[in-house]
């Protein structure tokens, strides 16, 4: 059977929302693509707690499919198994959804396919709400760097979700940089961009997701994360590196509204980021001064020690701000970045 939507949703140890995440993907699916044969694929990293149980009790119009992974356990070869299953039913669109997904909206998962089967993008990319304690690696090197090196306004570089065509997801699976691991985000977006797929970034409203109860202890899961996402970006800016040098534009389309509502608070422990930092720098521009050396060294530990150091003077900054006001904060980072980009030896 050929399924013209596949939703795939990749997991690891999402017992606790899982089953809600597959109930708002079935009753987005039901009422609004009814007319589309549609599956909901699990692509599951080798979960240890009730993911699969909770997964298979979950009860759905929609069908339904619970696989494991193939290749090395991380989110790149989750993805990868989803969109191999893809082309054996020549989907039409195929959306990507984080099993951990606490705030999913029905109404997204309808915008986001529609952006693909009436609209004909290639690629949606998903801009959120988040708190502004939220993103660390995305917003204070991935953000800044992306803006300034592929000069694109692009707010959400690793938004966790995505919504491809058939052009975009063989083109992605014949990539010989497809990661395995959580370098999935970056890899998508970069080479959508640099590909000159046909984009749109959609705002959509709060993304709260489980996986954020981690930050308050960085050195078990932050810091293997950080690793594999800067390894996948330092690649691709350097296969990229002409559109870089030659300061090519990044063409995309910007569409949606935010809703009106206001992310629960993360909470930080921010000793424990400042216990893996070290004295190297003071400010914004020697943080940038600094990423930068260590991209043209490709040290991922010099990155690492400088982003570290960075954070422990940003939650000093923001500790008593809001959203809105520590978001400006991480503007004025973007623009240190541009400045300083030239530092960057392709």
């Amino acid at each position: 059977m050929e399924y013209e939507i596949i939703v795939g949703v990749s997991t690891r140890d999402c017992e606790k929302t899982i089953s809600n995440v597959v109930k708002t993907i079935d009753q987005a699916l039901t009422k609004h693509f009814s007319r589309y044969p549609a599956l909901i694929l699990c692509s599951d990293g080798f979960s240890s707690d009730k993911t699969k149980q909770k997964f298979n009790e979950t009860k759905t119009i929609t069908e339904k499919k619970f696989v494991t992974e193939k290749g090395k356990r991380g989110k790149g070869s989750a993805v990868k198994t989803i969109l191999q299953k893809a082309v054996m039913h020549s989907s039409e669109a195929v959306l990507l959804i984080d099993g951990d997904f606490i705030s999913l909206k029905e109404n997204w998962i309808k915008d986001m396919l529609n952006a693909v089967l009436k609209k004909k993008y290639d690629v949606v990319i998903p801009n959120y709400v988040r708190d502004k304690n939220d993103c660390l690696i995305t917003n204070h090197l991935i953000h800044p760097l992306f803006n300034a090196l592929f000069d694109s306004s692009l707010r959400s570089p690793a938004p966790g979700e995505f919504c491809l065509s058939p052009v975009a997801y063989k083109q992605l699976l014949q990539s010989r940089f497809f990661p395995t691991d959580f370098g999935i985000d970056v890899f998508i977006t970069i080479t959508a961009l640099c590909e000159t797929l046909n984009v749109i970034e959609l705002k959509l409203g709060v993304k709260e997701h489980a996986s954020s109860a981690h930050y308050s202890k960085p050195d078990e899961s932050v810091m293997p994360m950080f690793n594999q996402i800067l390894k996948e970006f330092i690649q691709l800016v350097r296969y990229y590196k002409s559109i870089i040098k030659r300061e090519v534009k990044l063409k995309f389309t910007k569409s949606g509204s935010f809703e009106k509502k206001k992310p629960s608070r993360i909470t930080i422990n921010e000793k424990s980021y400042a216990e893996l930092s070290r004295d190297l720098i003071i400010n914004s521009q020697e943080y940038a001064e600094k990423i930068y050396e260590s991209l043209n060294d490709q040290s991922i530990m010099g990155l690492k020690v400088a982003w570290l150091n960075w954070l422990t003077i940003y939650f000093e900054i923001t500790r008593n701000y809001s959203n809105e006001r520590a978001e400006k904060e991480i503007q004025k980072l973007v623009k240190v970045f541009e400045k300083n980009k030239e530092m960057l030896k392709l």
